[in-house]
């Protein structure tokens, strides 16, 4: 149970929509809070988030002697706007890691859009699966739910073109060829496929 309720206070805080200057601390809050009804003492930390920044979003719990949990995930901060439109084009480009970095970046520079966005929000740069295994569903809003499903549906779309690397056999001219994936990285894939599957 407790792993499901450090990941809900990490998807609290990756959903959370922040004015600019707010500090760290007073985020904390949302990550705390499924463990407070539990009684229990989590941990996180916080520093001033300004637009383009990347943080870490590391809820997590420590029982003394026993045992530790954290989840964490690397995240930018981006303007929010992009929460409250429907633009494919926006949808598009807030898929891709590189140019969400990029953008952030760039606005910020030029004291565009991201500098003075009135709020702000993360956008998540870790690509890797959560512990399944360790998720009670039964914990979970619906909300929360579709988050980890939504979340590991675009680690699987990620990172399984990078584990199917290929070894091309055939003649020069490219005819006949084909393309084989290693006994490796076939073994990473079904991993991944398990672990990314809908909960």
């Amino acid at each position: 149970a407790f792993y499901t309720l450090v990941l809900k206070g990490h998807i609290a805080i990756q959903r959370c929509v922040f004015p600019r200057y707010v500090t760290g601390h007073r985020i904390d809050a949302f990550a705390r809070h499924a463990l407070w009804q539990c009684g229990t003492r989590p941990t996180a930390s916080g520093a001033t988030l300004e637009a383009s920044m990347v943080v870490s979003n590391e809820p997590g719990y420590y029982s003394s002697g026993k045992f530790g949990i954290r989840i964490e995930n690397l995240e930018v901060i981006v303007p929010a706007s992009h929460l409250f439109t429907t633009t494919t084009e926006v949808k598009e480009e807030e898929e891709e890691v590189d140019l969400i970095v990029t953008r952030a970046r760039q606005m910020t520079q030029s004291g565009g859009a991201t500098a003075n966005a009135a709020s702000l929000c993360f956008s998540t740069l870790t690509m890797a699966p959560l512990c399944r295994d360790l998720i009670e569903r039964t914990l979970l809003t619906e909300t929360e739910i579709a988050w980890v499903n939504r979340y590991h549906a675009r680690v699987l779309q990620v990172l399984k073109p990078r584990l199917m690397t290929t070894k091309v056999m055939g003649s020069q001219s490219n005819e006949h060829q084909t393309s084989t994936v290693s006994s490796s990285s076939a073994q990473a894939v079904a991993y991944l496929e398990r672990h990314c599957a809908p909960i």
